[in-house]
């Protein structure tokens, strides 16, 4: 969704910084009611778990929340911060809407009422008093008008710049995390579950480079090209269609006659050479030892149940936030993240050849 199409008001973030300072800001008690979305795979989930650092609080991840669950765990859990994330089955039920509603209230105490004596609820009575502040991590905006004009509405949206950069906090695989940043200005919106997968498909023994390309990038043949432009291995043109028709091998457009179609085409257009991101020396040489939440998450195993206490990973201190980044090649110490979510396919598909362009001249 465009941003110009969210509802007024709502707050468009571009860079991890900016976002980090807005989750400290609730941990810390200046918001009572965040209501957070933008695409998957941006690190929401892991970002307010890093905020709420050395705090209690009740969090939900996703699963089948009842109405009656909600309201007695809100109860059991009076004036420490709510926290959902992927809740939209509560809020497809009216009483659950209802009480998302009432907690997510601008007043600092905010009234929470069931309506019956349900037998689920037990010992909880029916109405009750709480402070609780409250944070929703969605995929998309609320259709409920109640609740968004309760809320400070928040869509972030990082650039793929950010989401790499981010990435080289955590992440171990020097050779795939490279070929992303050569490629970041030609994939879609990044999603960084994909630099995991990219790291099974090379212990699998496939052809990582390959795949990430054709399931990533809108215009695959045009990157391979680019590729070889600047590949200083194969020197003349003729070597470098020929080792396009290797790489393409199988694939439709894998000829000579496409690779200079394309070449064509991208130098008619101005977009033989691409801009490129410089080799970010990882911090981390291997993958943890036992599965990390950014493992468990890729591989669809949930999180654990948040009604615990959360314990994120270390963060600066708020002031660290204050400013957004602005395309540095090397954050100092970024934060590790965990991804919550996974990113449909989006961007136009590549460029089809035909049999006319596999018998053009060179």
């Amino acid at each position: 969704m465009h941003p110009r199409k969210f509802p007024p008001g709502t707050r468009h973030l571009r860079t991890y910084a900016e976002f980090q300072s807005y989750l400290v800001d609730f941990a810390e008690g200046r918001y009572p009611f965040l209501w957070i979305h933008g695409r998957p795979g941006v690190a929401k989930t892991e970002s307010i778990r890093t905020a709420m650092k050395g705090r209690r609080a009740y969090f939900r991840k996703g699963g089948q929340l009842t109405p009656a669950q909600f309201f007695v765990d809100c109860y059991n859990h009076r004036g420490l911060p709510v926290i959902l994330d992927d809740a939209e089955n509560l809020l497809d039920n009216k009483v659950g809407a209802r009480l998302v509603s009432s907690l997510g209230d601008t007043t600092p105490v905010k009234t929470l009422c069931y309506g019956t004596t349900a037998s689920a609820l037990g010992d909880v009575p029916a109405t009750f008093d709480t402070t609780s502040p409250l944070c929703v991590i969605a995929n998309k905006p609320t259709q409920h008008e109640d609740i968004r004009s309760r809320a400070v509405n928040i869509f972030f949206d990082p650039t793929n710049l950010e989401i790499h950069l981010a990435v080289a906090g955590w992440y171990w695989c020097q050779p795939v995390h490279d070929f992303f940043g050569q490629h970041l200005y030609q994939l879609r919106p990044l999603d960084a579950r994909w630099y995991v997968v990219a790291y099974y498909d090379m212990q699998a023994g496939r052809d990582w480079r390959r795949l990430v390309l054709t399931s990533y990038a809108p215009d695959w043949l045009s990157c391979i090209v680019q590729d070889l432009e600047r590949d200083a291995a194969y020197p003349s043109r003729r070597e470098k269609a020929e080792r396009f028709v290797e790489i393409v091998r199988g694939a439709k457009g894998g000829s000579r006659a496409s690779y200079h179609r394309v070449l064509r085409r991208l130098e008619a257009e101005g977009r033989l050479h691409i801009q490129t991101v410089p080799p970010i020396p990882l911090r981390r040489t291997r993958p943890p030892g036992t599965p990390s939440a950014l493992e468990l998450d890729a591989i669809a195993v949930a999180l654990p149940d948040a009604e615990d206490d959360v314990s994120p990973v270390d963060v600066p201190a708020r002031e660290a936030f204050e400013q957004p980044v602005r395309g540095q090649l090397q954050p100092a110490s970024p934060p590790r993240m965990v991804l919550d979510d996974s990113l449909p396919g989006e961007g136009a598909a590549a460029e089809d050849d035909t049999e006319a362009d596999d018998a053009a001249p060179e």
